[in-house]
Formats: C-alpha cells, structure tokens, sequence
C-alpha cells in the first residue's frame, strides 16, 4: 500500500473512532434523560373526569327513572328529546331501565315500551 493512501486510511479510521465515540455519548445521554409519561401526567385528570361524569348519567339516569314513573309507555326518542340527548345515551338508559325490570323489554329499540312501574 502507498504511503498516502496508507496516512489516509489510518486518518479515516481515527475519524470513524471519535464519530462513534460522539455517537455513544449521545446514545448514553438521551438514555438518561427521562421523557415524561402522559400516563403518570394526566391519571389523576382522567380518574375525576370519568368519576364526573359517570355522576352526570347517574343523576341523568335518576331524572329519567322520575319522568318515566309519571307515564304508561316510554321510548328511546321520548327519552332524547324531553332530556336534549343523544341516541346511544338514550339507548344505554332505555336497555338500563329493561334490565331494572322498570319497563317491558322491547324487541324493537324504534317502538314504545311499556312502564312497569
């Protein structure tokens, strides 16, 4: 091998050494640096907003209960619109009251039920 290209050779893997010296000092520092987790941030948030709102359907759940005592047939759509809500949360109370044996089962989600009650 010349003597250039011998110089050059040992040159670049000097070079390579100290990039991968650089290059474990960096791996090495980012390993330290704790990134914080979201998880441990925000359980708290998460643990009292499902706490307040699982109050918010029960005491939805409750003035529903108190509506439907006062009638002889009840439905999904009666539930939506005298409490402003959505079908899946009227459904949940509707399939709730069922299940609480308050109402008949229905077979169909669409037509009255009867108030047990």
């Amino acid at each position: 091998m010349p003597v250039d290209l011998s110089k050059k050779v040992k040159q670049l893997e000097t070079e390579l050494d100290q990039t991968k010296l650089k290059i474990r000092k960096i791996i090495d520092y980012l390993g330290d640096i704790r990134i914080p987790e979201f998880e441990d941030y925000f359980a708290t948030e998460i643990e009292e907003f499902a706490k307040e709102e699982l109050k918010k359907e029960e005491d939805l759940y409750r003035r529903v209960l108190k509506s439907v005592k006062e009638r002889e047939i009840i439905s999904v759509f009666t539930i939506m619109r005298e409490f402003s809500i959505g079908y899946a949360k009227a459904t949940r109370i509707f399939t709730k009251l069922e299940e609480n044996n308050i109402i008949e089962k229905s077979e169909d989600l669409g037509k009255p039920s009867k108030v047990k009650v």
